[in-house]
């Protein structure tokens, strides 16, 4: 009964993060809207504040919203693909995508997927952070200015792949230090066996005492 208890609420858990990942990409959509595409309708400052509150929301619930992100950006290899084959933007016949930018878009989502599957199994670094904001700021950034989508892209693929890099040679580094550590103390526990002692008996005290 715990069990399905448990379940269940992770399954609501699941979903409210979903739902707020929904209204965090509308905020983004609008702030876009508003503070890039000049025209009839609010101000500019309008769309950089919605902007500014979707940066502060990321940034404070990475920890949550980084266990779907796999799942957000497999939306974004479908949609690619989709260019890719039907050669313009999903749902917008009109906008013509080329090959080059479909390819270019399908490796980012691709990357980015597969690496971001690592970083939902461990406690975020801070190079982890900076290139989960990066990757966002770059998706914002090709989102407003099309034209840029290669080197946009391109930075963005570029952070997580460093930040995946640094985090291999760390936990490298970290198990070379403790494999270093564990061989250093077998000769000393060597030393106290010759001596006829026990791990942890004082030195002087005979092996049959109790």
């Amino acid at each position: 009964m715990g069990k399905k208890a448990a379940e269940v609420k992770q399954g609501f858990r699941r979903a409210g993060l979903w739902l707020l990942g929904g209204g965090w990409l509308g905020l983004i959509i609008a702030g876009i809207g508003i503070g890039f595409r000049p025209g009839p309708g609010p101000p500019a400052f309008v769309g950089w504040a919605l902007l500014a509150v979707a940066a502060a929301i990321a940034l404070l619930t990475m920890d949550h919203w980084v266990k779907v992100f796999p799942g957000l950006i497999g939306y974004g290899v479908l949609g690619s693909i989709l260019e890719l084959t039907d050669g313009h933007a999903v749902n917008l016949p009109q906008d013509p995508v080329s090959r080059t930018d479909a390819i270019t878009s399908l490796l980012f989502c691709v990357v980015g997927a597969a690496v971001s599957v690592t970083f939902a199994r461990r406690k975020l670094r801070a190079t982890d952070r900076v290139a989960l904001f990066g990757f966002l700021f770059s998706f914002v950034w090709y989102v407003a200015d099309p034209k840029s989508m290669q080197i946009a892209l391109g930075t963005g693929m570029a952070l997580m792949l460093f930040a995946w890099l640094y985090d291999r040679l760390q936990r490298r580094r970290g198990h070379r230090s403790r494999s270093a550590s564990h061989g250093a103390g077998a000769p000393r526990r060597r030393r106290r066996a010759d001596a006829g002692l026990e791990p942890g008996r004082p030195v002087g005290e005979p092996l049959g005492r109790q």
